[in-house]
């Protein structure tokens, strides 16, 4: 399936806002990791900048299949996608 091009163009600026958001985050890692409480930084992937780039570009990795897939998908059946997950709505 293909998407139409006004469905592309706000696909492409939602995964645009998303990446940048995302590089923006970990620009700022070292600012904003002191203001998280120490419990907290010990925990997740934030035990270096590096492991946080990966992490952040992993989600938006998935973020982005995920969103492109359901733009893919004809209208309404994105819904049923997310309540019923894929088998059911594929017939299998």
């Amino acid at each position: 399936m293909t998407m139409q091009p006004r469905k592309t163009a706000l696909t492409a600026s939602l995964l645009g806002v998303f990446a940048a958001h995302n590089c923006e985050e970990v620009a700022h890692f070292y600012r904003d990791i002191e203001a998280l409480p120490h419990r907290i930084r010990e925990c997740g992937p934030w035990s270096s900048q590096q492991d946080f780039a990966l992490a952040t570009g992993l989600l938006t990795g998935a973020s982005a299949l995920a969103l492109v897939a359901g733009a893919c998908l004809p209208h309404g059946k994105l819904q049923q996608v997310l309540v019923l997950g894929p088998p059911i709505c594929s017939g299998g």
